[in-house]
């Protein structure tokens, strides 16, 4: 217990931001692109969100639960179109997926919270993603999602 509290205290008083501990090169795909395209991106990245731009601008997050209801609802006799633009997936996202944008700056603990705050209000943060000012038409330099949570708190607790 006494560990885990020293951890909150440096957490604290330490202020890491998100950029210097998840900068990364961020794969994204365009909404014109066919979904097949990005069903092999995802695979091969070991992807389970994928940003999607339109123009340089983003639009939304292509998770893979959205395929799983994208595909469920547009099976044919055991066929799917994988031609379909990945725009047109979208529509079947789950609407307590969300996701933010956060400025470079943003500090850890700030990042974390975001998380918090989602579920406390019976969201699911799909992920955090990082740009310059934390908006949508800047590129992006990183992207925390759930499955990053145990390496910033690890990175926060140094």
């Amino acid at each position: 217990m006494a560990g885990h509290l020293e951890g909150i205290v440096r957490t604290l008083t330490q202020d890491k931001d998100v950029y210097s501990v998840f900068r990364r090169q961020v794969t994204v795909a365009e909404a014109d692109a066919p979904v097949g395209d990005a069903l092999t991106v995802m695979s091969r990245d070991s992807l389970s969100q994928l940003p999607v731009y339109w123009n340089g601008v983003f639009v939304d997050l292509l998770t893979a639960d959205t395929v799983s209801r994208w595909l469920g609802a547009n099976v044919r006799d055991e066929l799917v179109d994988l031609t379909v633009p990945v725009g047109e997936v979208l529509p079947h996202k789950e609407s307590v997926e969300k996701y933010a944008f956060v400025p470079r700056s943003e500090s850890l603990l700030g990042m974390i919270g975001a998380f918090d705050d989602h579920t406390r209000r019976g969201e699911r943060l799909s992920a955090v993603l990082i740009t310059q000012h934390g908006r949508a038409t800047e590129n992006l330099l990183g992207i925390v999602t759930a499955y990053d949570l145990p390496r910033a708190f690890e990175a926060a607790g140094e």
